[in-house]
């Protein structure tokens, strides 16, 4: 009995952006794409490990060729990292726009997150929810000479007051001890320099919140030269903090 080649093939459905959610919230957009799917999501293979009710998330130059960034999950997923950095460091952007190092009207945009996916220099560490919805996240910078750097530690505005921003510093640091490198740094500016209100987290707070995770404030004079000319100011504009592995 001869079969029809017709009636044994299986059917694929490829879902529209429509379908997914169009342009409504990422999160809403997210569950959508959980609801009508049920295939691994594509950044699971980056999960470090499982806290609790959280996945760590870590990105290096060993596996970030793994990432599709073609897929709608990780466009969504990059594109809740972007909404993330908006808001936690738009004073900051507004000081480079000022100094003219950004143009007039700048965004951040999902390609300033890509980049640093893909570059080798990076190791990007993200908490997420158990739906790999980004919550908070930063980013290590390799550096050769003396300390990595420590940048763009932010978390969603809506999880605030969960911890969620000690958490993600804490294991990143304790990955980052396994390297056997130098130590980490990172600045924080002052807060009239890019004009900090009183209902922003203020750089005493958040001085406070990286002296409980273990790093120190370090007079600028005291770096290595090759150290001090990498700074975001040359003049005393940022508080620095340093960890010594």
């Amino acid at each position: 009995m001869k079969l029809s080649r017709k009636n044994n093939k299986v059917k694929r459905y490829r879902k529209t952006k429509k379908q997914f959610g169009g342009n409504s919230p990422l999160v809403e957009r997210i569950a959508k794409i959980n609801k009508y799917t049920s295939v691994e999501h594509p950044l699971s293979k980056f999960i470090k490990k499982k806290l609790v009710d959280k996945y760590l998330l870590v990105i290096n130059s060993g596996n970030n060729n793994m990432i599709n960034f073609d897929n709608i999950y990780v466009n969504c997923f990059i594109e809740k990292m972007l909404e993330i950095l908006r808001f936690s460091f738009d004073r900051e952007k507004e000081h480079h726009i000022s100094l003219g190092n950004y143009s007039e009207g700048y965004e951040y945009s999902t390609s300033n997150i890509i980049y640093n996916l893909q570059n080798s220099k990076y190791i990007t560490v993200i908490l997420t929810d158990l739906e790999l919805v980004p919550i908070s996240f930063l980013y290590i910078e390799m550096l050769s000479d003396h300390y990595d750097k420590m940048w763009t530690v932010c978390s969603d505005k809506n999880r605030r007051g969960e911890g969620n921003s000690s958490i993600v510093v804490d294991n990143a640091i304790k990955e980052h001890k396994k390297s056997k490198r130098n130590g980490l740094l990172l600045e924080i500016y002052n807060d009239d320099v890019i004009g900090r209100k009183d209902n922003d987290p203020l750089q005493e707070h958040i001085v406070k919140h990286f002296l409980n995770q273990g790093f120190k404030v370090k007079n600028r004079n005291e770096l290595k030269e090759y150290t001090r000319n990498n700074l975001l100011s040359q003049k005393e504009e940022t508080k620095v903090m340093v960890m010594d592995f």
